[in-house]
């Protein structure tokens, strides 16, 4: 039978002083232990049953005591060297348990072993040997530093220590299988991170990535010695810090997409109101030989606008553009807005100015298109041979056509002709 050293885990402690030993032994049986409720004794029978029993419970522990300890997970905690933190105190009260109570196991194998040689050797035992052997498997046969414990009761919590023992060293395997694979994991994504950080310009995020990689280090060099601490700072600490900071350089990186785009737009809207306003003073130059006497004309809008420091569009535009080159978007996207809205009213402003300056070619246009629409209603009449309406829409017309424009004279001449013509069409005139 193999017996748990209770030194086994003191050895790999801090260096304090070993507590005493508990002792196991054999409790002494009092008097008339052997009689059973109503004064009754168990048969023979029942005491080699009870005994198989305990036998086959025995010996599953001593497999399983046994196999934990061959495990390797087992070997390489108690044999790696020093443990600390977490899995020291999760560990060190069950070890603790388990070779007290595996001390109470030996003293257990040698009453199994005197009472099968009582009743289960095929030679018909004494009474007073039978009631022995009921004391033996059914009373608090066993003291255990004190306790006076039944064979029952004992493999009960031996069963109870071993599998809190067995769970923890299966939780200090599941470490070491998935945990520490997945800290290497995590420390090659904040490499990655760290490179991406660094594309983008955001020192903060780049320092603390490197902080959050020195700690996945430091946590892969406590894996040997406190396995259960490091899961326990890996999933509650480090993951949440690892994603945080995944999802703070994804709004980074949303963050320069956006103002990429809006900066984008920015050129371009720029680039139109340079047009829009060359357009503006263009055709208002213009106006000046297309028509006579202009009126209500609308000066453009000054140019400084767009070019005058510090607030004129060009140079403002320049500025964002440095914020986000130092890595400053936030500031740069609220900039933006403002810019938007300024170039936003100053294109309003030049397409009113535009529109407003085109009102005398509009009217020109307008009274072309009403002279022609005369014309050819007194063609269709045969009163287009009438020399004064001839005259009439011959003089219109040139003006109309002529540069510089003079609307007011050509506005009354075609009115003089709608008049006229209406005039001849009421007197039932025609020159056919």
């Amino acid at each position: 039978m193999s017996v748990l050293r209770v030194d086994h885990w003191v050895d790999h402690g801090d260096g304090r002083a070993s507590e005493a030993i508990p002792a196991a032994r054999r409790a002494s049986m009092p008097a008339r232990a052997s009689a059973a409720a109503g004064g009754s004794w168990r048969s023979e029978r029942d005491l080699q049953r009870q005994l198989q029993e305990l036998q086959g419970r025995a010996a599953a522990i001593e497999q399983d005591m046994a196999e934990l300890q061959r495990s390797l997970t087992y070997q390489l905690l108690f044999d790696g060297g020093q443990l600390m933190g977490v899995t020291q105190l999760r560990l060190e009260p069950a070890i603790g348990a388990l070779g007290n109570l595996w001390l109470g196991f030996a003293v257990l194998t040698d009453l199994l072993f005197e009472a099968a040689s009582i009743v289960a050797d095929g030679i018909r035992p004494e009474l007073e040997d039978l009631r022995n052997v009921e004391w033996l498997l059914f009373d608090d046969s066993v003291d255990l530093d004190g306790r006076q414990l039944t064979p029952d009761e004992l493999l009960r919590e031996l069963v109870h220590a071993l599998s809190m023992t067995a769970q923890i060293i299966e939780d200090v395997d599941d470490v070491w299988r998935h945990t520490v694979p997945a800290l290497a994991r995590s420390e090659e994504e904040i490499g990655a991170l760290i490179g991406r950080a660094s594309e983008l310009g955001t020192p903060q995020q780049v320092e603390g990535l490197r902080q959050l990689r020195v700690q996945v280090a430091w946590l892969r060099g406590q894996a040997a010695r406190d396995p259960l601490g490091v899961v326990e700072d890996f999933q509650g600490d480090l993951l949440p810090r690892l994603d945080q900071a995944r999802q703070r350089l994804g709004e980074v990186e949303e963050q320069q997409r956006v103002v990429a785009e809006e900066l984008a737009r920015a050129e371009t809207c720029l680039t139109e109101l340079r047009d829009v306003h060359a357009r503006v003073v263009e055709e208002a130059g213009s106006l000046w030989g297309k028509i006579a006497r202009p009126r209500q004309l609308l000066a453009p809008p000054d140019p400084t606008y767009l070019s005058e420091p510090p607030m004129g569009l060009e140079p403002w535009l320049a500025r964002l553009r440095a914020l986000c080159r130092s890595g400053s978007h936030r500031t740069a996207r609220r900039g933006l807005v403002s810019w938007m809205r300024v170039a936003d009213a100053a294109r309003a402003g030049e397409l009113e100015v535009l529109e407003a300056n085109r009102e005398p070619l509009r009217q020109r246009q307008e009274l072309r298109g009403l002279l022609s629409s005369l014309q050819a209603k007194a063609a269709a009449l045969g009163m287009g041979r009438d020399s004064a309406l001839a005259d009439i829409g011959s003089r219109a017309r040139a003006i109309l056509y002529a540069a510089p424009t003079d609307l007011d004279e050509a506005a009354t001449l075609v009115k003089e002709y709608g008049g006229r013509l209406r005039l001849l069409n009421s007197e039932g005139m025609s020159y056919r």
